[in-house]
């Protein structure tokens, strides 16, 4: 079977072979999951491509799956995140132990 759009062919053993190509440069997040999204990139590049921009469409999906991929990164890291009124303060009293002028 193979995928035919905007004047662009690709069968499915090549697209999953330069989506998983894709994938691997994204170290930081889960492999399969960046494949995943990345299927989702191809699908959207085949829709949306225009040959008469003057990019390949290489070119076109490599930009389209580095952006999903900073977007990725910044859900991921968000997510690591401790909100500010979650966080230890260096001031914070630690519970069981009296102040310093508690003694005076």
């Amino acid at each position: 079977m193979s995928i035919t759009n905007s004047g662009v062919e690709i069968d499915d053993v090549r697209a999953d072979k330069i989506v998983r190509y894709m994938a691997k440069q994204v170290w930081q997040l889960e492999f399969e999951d960046v494949c995943q999204e990345f299927q989702m990139v191809l699908m959207n590049c085949l829709r949306l491509y225009d040959s008469t921009q003057g990019a390949s469409f290489y070119t076109y999906f490599q930009n389209a799956c580095w952006m999903r991929a900073e977007i990725l990164k910044r859900e991921v890291i968000g997510r690591r995140r401790i909100p500010l009124d979650k966080r230890q303060s260096l001031d914070a009293m630690i519970d069981g132990v009296e102040s310093e002028d508690s003694w005076r």
